[in-house]
């Protein structure tokens, strides 16, 4: 466990310190949707404080599940010189089929929701 921790924590980018604030929803259908357009969060913790800031469309509380990392990607400023995407699945009452998001926790450029969620008022 000791040895796991300091792994993580080694892999940690100068923007840890980050503080996310979804402030709009995105106008790409595309946005979060496939590899290539994958959400820049800036680190893995940022992932869940990204996450709990959205809802959906009606303010509907989503639930989120990490299917797997995937997508191996270079990356010139993240360790060894790549890094992977977290594949998401997103559910809510009424959504028909779940809906798959891509999480870039290496590198960051200002989060917005994909279309199809909406924005916590909360935040």
């Amino acid at each position: 466990m000791i040895l796991i921790g300091s792994i993580v924590s080694s892999m940690q980018t100068p923007e840890e310190d980050i503080e996310i604030n979804v402030t709009k929803v995105s106008k790409s259908k595309k946005y979060g949707k496939k590899p290539g357009t994958a959400i820049e969060v800036g680190t893995v913790g940022n992932e869940y404080d990204y996450l709990a800031q959205l809802c959906g469309p009606n303010g509907e509380r989503i639930k989120y599940e990490r299917i797997e990392s995937c997508c191996a990607f270079k990356c010139p400023s993240c360790p060894m010189g790549s890094g992977l995407l977290d594949k998401w699945e997103i559910t809510y009452t009424g959504l028909r089929k779940p809906m798959i998001i891509y999480l870039n926790g290496y590198l960051y450029d200002d989060p917005e929701a994909p279309v199809g969620l909406g924005i916590k008022s909360d935040f």
